[in-house]
C-alpha cells in the first residue's frame, strides 16, 4: 500500500512540477514577446517625436539666418566691418548658435579673411537658397557642426541683388 500510495504522491507532484514549469514558460514568453512590442512601440512614437523636433529647430535656424540675410546694414559699404561683425555676434549669441559669419560673394569672409567658396551651403546661398548642411566635422573647430546659410540680400530686400552670404 506504501508503495502506491508513494506512485500516486510522486505521480500527482510531478504533475503539479510539470504543470507549474509549463505555465512559467507561457508566462515568460509572453511576458516576453510583449514587453519587446511594447518597447517597439514606444521607440517608434520617441522617434517621431524626436524627429519633428529637429526638424522644427532646424527651421528656427533656417529662419534665424535667412532674417540675418535680410538686414540692411549687413549689405551697407556705410557700415564698418567691426560693426557688421558685432550685429551677426549678438544674433549668434541670442539664439545660441556656435558662431556666425559673413562672406562676400566670391565667399570670402569680410571677418577672418577665409575662402569659403568650395563649401556647398555658401554655393547655395549665392545662389538664392537657404541652406541646411549635413552634419560635418568642421574645418575651423574640428566639432561636430551644421551650417545653415542664407544669401545676404542687397538693401535687405529678399529675392533682389545677393551681396554676400550669412551664416
Amino acid at each position: 500500500m506504501k508503495s502506491i500510495q508513494k506512485e500516486i504522491t510522486f505521480s500527482f507532484l510531478a504533475l503539479v512540477l510539470v504543470a507549474a514549469l509549463l505555465c512559467g514558460g507561457v508566462g515568460i514568453i509572453t511576458n516576453y514577446y510583449s514587453a519587446n512590442h511594447l518597447l517597439e512601440q514606444e521607440l517608434n512614437a520617441t522617434a517621431s517625436l524626436a524627429a519633428d523636433r529637429v526638424s522644427y529647430e532646424l527651421t528656427s535656424y533656417k529662419n534665424i539666418v535667412e532674417a540675418l540675410g535680410m538686414m540692411p546694414q549687413l549689405s551697407d559699404s556705410t557700415v564698418t566691418t567691426a560693426e557688421k561683425q558685432e550685429i551677426v555676434n549678438n544674433w549668434v549669441s541670442a539664439y545660441d548658435m556656435a558662431r556666425g559669419n559673413l562672406l562676400n560673394t566670391s565667399g570670402t569672409s569680410l571677418f577672418d579673411g577665409n575662402d569659403y567658396s568650395d563649401r556647398e551651403y555658401v554655393q547655395k546661398a549665392l545662389q538664392g537658397e537657404v541652406w541646411i548642411s549635413t552634419p560635418t566635422i568642421s574645418k575651423i573647430t574640428g566639432e561636430l557642426s551644421l551650417m545653415v546659410a542664407a544669401p545676404l540680400w542687397q538693401d535687405g530686400v529678399p529675392n533682389s541683388r545677393i551681396a554676400g552670404v550669412v551664416y
